[in-house]
């Protein structure tokens, strides 16, 4: 986790652009200390349908319920170290989640076209998405269901660690299956 720390600290200064470095000593890329993998936009998206066609609908599950976890423990760590503990506000958790999803965003998880977080929700679209798009590159044709299993688990593990509640979410749009966007929808 004190690497995490570093990239909060890193986020609060720097943008994302100036924090990942590439060591060629090592051959490894970092963002503000955490390593990061540069992978084929379709290569996630061939596992997951690959696991849903062995297993079905629970390879979805499994991937949310994963990419949940590692939020949960993200919202956390920020609410300690950003906010030292305190009770959120609405503003302060505006603030710090959207600073986390532009990041991740900004360094290849897709574009943020909308972002609105109300008292009891958030609204999240981006207009890119390597899981949706990694998706139409297998050449299967649109999805029947939204593909961003990653993106959805770790924004409602996240806002459930800054929050310490029980949160729910949905991808409601998906470029995966056609739309414009990729579209989620917590509710706390």
């Amino acid at each position: 986790m004190d690497e995490f720390k570093g990239l909060i600290e890193a986020i609060k200064n720097d943008s994302p652009q100036e924090i990942l470095k590439y060591n060629p000593e090592t051959s490894k890329m970092t963002l503000a200390g955490i390593t990061v993998v540069p992978i084929h936009d379709y290569f996630l998206p061939a596992i997951f349908a690959a696991l849903e066609g062995q297993i079905g609908p629970v390879a979805r599950s499994l991937i949310i319920k994963y990419a949940r976890e590692i939020g949960v423990k993200d919202g956390r760590e920020v609410r300690e170290r950003m906010l030292e503990g305190k009770e959120p506000t609405i503003k302060n958790v505006r603030e710090a989640s959207r600073s986390i999803f532009k990041s991740w965003c900004q360094v290849g998880w897709g574009k943020l076209v909308k972002f609105e977080v109300k008292e009891n929700h958030a609204e999240i679209s981006r207009s890119t998405s390597y899981e949706g798009e990694g998706y139409l590159k297998l050449g299967r044709g649109p999805a029947e269901t939204p593909r961003c299993w990653i993106a959805l688990g770790y924004m409602i593990g996240f806002f459930e660690g800054l929050l310490k509640r029980k949160v729910k979410g949905e991808e409601t749009e998906c470029i995966g299956m056609g739309a414009e966007t990729c579209t989620f929808k917590i509710e706390w």
